[in-house]
């Protein structure tokens, strides 16, 4: 039986499954759906996990994780490891995907004829492709995902003798800077803490705010605060970026996946339990804790500052910044006047030939009371530009253009237009930036 067992881990492990004969007629894969669209982003990285019931043994429970390790000239190489959740069994592999060559399993999986349904995994959802394909002894369904083709979201096999069901866990659509979370000058995050001693409860919470952010490092300030907010004890502390980060090759992988709310909103999280300990950490913003649990200590973020200011730009005359458009024309925007309520600035565009297009003068309003700006569902990444790499705030529009602001300039959007370039072509790009 743990034969069986091994041989269904490793069978998982070399790829698509080979799949019993369809229900529905193969009318050919979805136009819509990118075929081995997985695979194309360097350091995407998931986990699954399998429970396998034979009949008159107990489950066994295997995790399995894949990682793209590297994508060049039209190929991935994919890492993949899996381990038994009891530590007996453990294995890995290495393949090369060949991006332009899906095989027949992978059209089939896309096919145009497949009913589209939506699973909700609890830490994200994914829109789906259902195929289910019977034998006499044998039943199997999977749900492929259309954006991730050819990722399996689920699967389902039942047969005579045994039950199968495996299950995404995690999903890491690309890789999180680990320092992400100090990269933003003025963020600040609160932490509560409550005690249980003898039966008398006490609190006490926690402030870090990023003070000054270096290229190598970071300066940032640690306070304790009372019951009132007051400052009771702060200190600055220094911590370093290291060049290069560790990565344990034998094992790419991240804990599950799940969705935390708590008093500063909802936040996707790393779930652990280990011990008597139960922990969530922030999956976009690794470091930060959002909830703990242990015997008499519970800890629950209950404030998340990103620290964007989407007036900082217009704070200073003489700001100036340059963007670049898909054909070449650039915008230039300057700051010429600030008083306590709005400021004046200039925008430019000149054609890609260098002649002058139009110039206008227009306002900008500071808002009559300043206020911090809370988390409410945002993603931020680093992205680099021609003019150098920001923390920025990641927006998605009703059409799918995607754009990232810094301190309420946007600087880059990605427009998901055909045209000149392609579909997910730059369309506007920050190339110059001078900020006080």
């Amino acid at each position: 039986m743990k034969r069986l067992g091994l041989a269904l881990c490793l069978l998982l492990l070399i790829g698509p499954l080979s799949l019993a004969q369809d229900e529905q007629p193969n009318t050919g894969p979805d136009p819509d759906v990118k075929l081995l669209n997985l695979y194309a982003l360097e350091g995407r990285s998931w986990s699954l996990k399998e429970i396998l019931w034979i009949r008159g043994s107990d489950p066994l429970v295997t995790r399995h994780d894949w990682k793209v390790k590297n994508v060049e000239g039209g190929t991935a190489e994919v890492a993949s490891n899996w381990r038994s959740t009891d530590g007996s069994r453990s294995g890995g592999s290495a393949r090369t995907v060949n991006l332009s060559e899906p095989s027949e399993n992978d059209k089939r999986w896309a096919g145009k004829q497949l009913p589209e349904v939506e699973l909700d995994m609890g830490f994200r959802k994914f829109r789906c492709k259902k195929l289910v394909s019977n034998t006499d002894d044998r039943q199997e369904t999977t749900w492929v995902s259309v954006e991730y083709h050819p990722l399996a979201v689920k699967q389902v096999i039942i047969d005579k003798k045994s039950v199968t069901v495996r299950k995404l866990t995690a999903f890491l659509d690309a890789p999180a800077d680990p320092w992400l979370l100090y990269r933003k000058q003025g963020r600040r995050w609160k932490l509560r803490n409550s005690y249980d001693m003898a039966g008398m409860m006490s609190d006490s919470t926690t402030q870090f705010e990023v003070k000054q952010v270096r290229e190598d490092g970071v300066t940032y300030t640690l306070s304790v605060l009372d019951d009132k907010g007051n400052v009771m004890f702060s200190d600055d502390q220094e911590m370093e970026f290291p060049k290069a980060v560790y990565e344990d090759e034998s094992y790419a992988s991240q804990p599950e996946m799940e969705l935390k709310t708590c008093p500063a909103g909802e936040f996707l999280c790393y779930r652990i339990k280990l011990g008597g300990v139960e922990s969530w950490t922030s999956v976009h913003w690794p470091g930060l804790q959002v909830a703990s649990k242990m015997e008499s200590i519970e800890s629950e973020l209950i404030e998340f500052d990103i620290g964007h200011d989407e007036h900082a730009f217009y704070r200073t005359k003489g700001n100036y910044y340059v963007t670049r458009g898909a054909k070449g024309e650039t915008t230039r925007v300057e700051v010429t006047e600030v008083s306590e309520t709005e400021a004046g600035y200039s925008v430019t565009i000149t054609s890609a030939e260098g002649k002058p297009v139009s110039t206008e003068t227009l306002k900008h309003a500071f808002p009559t009371e300043e206020a911090a700006r809370p988390y409410s569902g945002e993603q931020e990444q680093v992205v680099s530009t021609e003019a150098g790499s920001y923390p920025a705030v990641r927006t998605v529009a009703e059409d799918g253009t995607e754009s990232w602001s810094w301190n309420g300039i946007t600087i880059l959007a990605k427009s998901q237009e055909t045209g000149t370039g392609g579909a997910g072509s730059h369309t506007i790009e920050l190339i110059e930036l001078k900020m006080e």
